[in-house]
C-alpha cells in the first residue's frame, strides 16, 4: 500500500493508545478485557491501513475507550470539543417532573479530553439536563444544569445519579449504600430517600459528572 493512501490520524491515534507497548502486549491486554483481535489486523491499524474492517475497528475502539469516528480524526486537532445534547425536561431534585418524550433542544461544547476523565467517550453518551428543586442542596442547586453519563448505571455509594421513577418522574439524588440495600438519598433533610434496585419505583438512568449554576 502507498504511503498516500494510508490514514495517518489512525496511526497517530494507535501510537497514543498504544503508549510504546509492542503488537503482542496491545493484543493480550484486549484480550484479558474480552475483546480477541489478530495481531495482523493491529498491525495493519498501527500504520493506518484504511482498509480494516469497521468490526476491527469498533473493538479497538471499545479497548480505548472511545469510537470509530474519533479513531479517524487526528488527535488533538479536530476532535478538541464535543457537542453534547441538551435536552428539554427538567430533571427533579424534588417532586419529579413526568418522565414523557423529549427532544434536543439545543447543545454544550466541552473539551474531548474533559469528557473521557467524566467517563463519556460517546457523545451520545453524554446529555445536559436542567435541576428543578431543592432536594439535593446544597451540593445541586435549583436551576443549575447537569451534564449525565448515562453509560454509568451501576450506583456508586455517595455518588450523585439522575433516577426515573414511576410516580416522581425524573430525579436527582445521591446513590447510597444502606446494610445490603441501596436508596436514592436526598441530601435536603425535608426530603425523603427512596429505595433503589430489583422491584424498586426507581432506575438509574445515569450518572451526575459535572454541574453548572448561577452564582
Amino acid at each position: 500500500m502507498k504511503q498516500s493512501d494510508l490514514n495517518p490520524a489512525l496511526a497517530a491515534n494507535y501510537k497514543r493508545i498504544a503508549a510504546g507497548r509492542g503488537i503482542g502486549v496491545v493484543r493480550q491486554a484486549m484480550a484479558d478485557v474480552g475483546l480477541s483481535i489478530g495481531g495482523g489486523t493491529l498491525a495493519r491499524i498501527a500504520h493506518g491501513d484504511p482498509g480494516v474492517r469497521i468490526a476491527s475497528l469498533e473493538k479497538f475502539a471499545t479497548f480505548a475507550r472511545t469510537d470509530v469516528d474519533s479513531l479517524l480524526r487526528m488527535p488533538g486537532v479536530d476532535d478538541e470539543f464535543v457537542s453534547i445534547d441538551r435536552i428539554d425536561v427538567s430533571v427533579g431534585a424534588g417532586p419529579g417532573k413526568e418522565a414523557v418524550a423529549h427532544e434536543t433542544i439545543g447543545s454544550l461544547q466541552f473539551r474531548s479530553d474533559f469528557l473521557r476523565d467524566c467517563g463519556i467517550t460517546k457523545p451520545q453518551d453524554g446529555k445536559i439536563v436542567n435541576v428543578s428543586g431543592n432536594s439535593m442542596y446544597p451540593k445541586i442547586l435549583d436551576g443549575a444544569v447537569l451534564l449525565i453519563n448515562t453509560s454509568k448505571r451501576k450506583p456508586v455509594d455517595g455518588e450523585v445519579f439522575a433516577f426515573v421513577h414511576h410516580d416522581e418522574g425524573l430525579i436527582v439524588k445521591q446513590a447510597l449504600k444502606v446494610g445490603d440495600a441501596w436508596v436514592a438519598h436526598s441530601l435536603n433533610p425535608d426530603s425523603h430517600d427512596i429505595p433503589i434496585g430489583e422491584g424498586s419505583p426507581a432506575h438509574i438512568i445515569g450518572q451526575a459528572v459535572w454541574m453548572g449554576a448561577k452564582l
